[in-house]
């Protein structure tokens, strides 16, 4: 069952760029900035080449911090 977040939560939509009518996953704000922080710090199976391209577009927004 697919559950879309209501009008006045606030999330994090992710799609594939490549897909863009594909599927959407749906964070909180909180739940994405732990997935990045986990990503970064290489918890996560991810080939260090994809590490080393995290930049300021996955950072933390302004306001989270």
């Amino acid at each position: 069952m697919t559950q879309v977040p209501a009008e006045s939560e606030r999330v994090v939509a992710v799609r594939d760029s490549k897909d863009p009518d594909g599927p959407k996953l749906f964070f909180r704000p909180s739940a994405w900035i732990d997935l990045l922080d986990r990503i970064k710090a290489g918890e996560l199976e991810l080939p260090a080449e994809f590490r080393e391209k995290l930049d300021e577009r996955l950072s933390r927004p302004a306001d989270e911090t």
